[in-house]
């Protein structure tokens, strides 16, 4: 079985950061996990309330239809990526893609059957650099074709049966198709290139 983060798995059908997914061939230099079936302790209730994730807050620039406003919606898509994967909370990460992206209905699938699993999740968090923007012209709108470096933090995905998943860190160049709408940004397509 070949299972990879958030970043990488995009093109697939069954996308995830989400290592919960049996998935094969997806490219994109997959990092392998290791599989672990002993738990680690589990911290206190008191601790985890501490480092509950909080989701990122979309600010005005990345409102803009630009090129400096595609670029720092994709800085913000990946924040937003990060806290989904760790809070398997799916509806903002949802509101930023557009009913026909498959790679992200994918990734949202993905991190729905961590949540069904109750899976525990730390780490991945996503950052960016190396990025572009292109103008596209499509009809009367202008969208963005944005490819940058997404790089992930090392992950860790543990289900309740103690089955631990765990993703060393690894850098994917990744492709977004930026749709204008009102108040930003959709994303419309996503692609895994390296």
């Amino acid at each position: 079985m070949r299972r990879t983060p958030l970043a990488t798995l995009a093109p697939c059908a069954a996308l995830a950061l989400c290592a919960a997914l049996a998935l094969g061939g997806c490219g994109g230099g997959d990092p392998k996990p290791k599989f672990t079936d002993s738990p680690d302790p589990s911290p206190s209730a008191s601790s985890s309330a501490a480092t509950e994730p909080q989701p990122p807050e979309m600010p005005d620039a990345a409102k803009r239809h630009t090129v400096a406003g595609a670029k720092a919606f994709n800085e913000y898509f990946w924040q937003v990526a990060t806290y989904a994967s760790e809070s398997l909370d799916t509806a903002l990460f949802s509101s930023l893609m557009s009913d026909e992206c498959a790679g992200c209905r994918g990734a949202l699938n993905g991190i729905r059957k961590l949540r069904k699993q109750k899976a525990e999740v730390s780490g991945g968090a996503n950052s960016t650099e190396n990025v572009k923007v292109v103008r596209l012209k499509s009809g009367s709108a202008y969208p963005m074709e944005v490819t940058s470096d997404v790089h992930s933090t090392k992950q860790v995905i543990t289900v309740p049966s103690g089955h631990k998943d765990i993703y060393y860190p690894s850098t994917s160049r990744v492709r977004l198709i930026l749709n204008p709408v009102s108040g930003g940004w959709s994303v419309g397509y996503w692609e895994v290139m390296s």
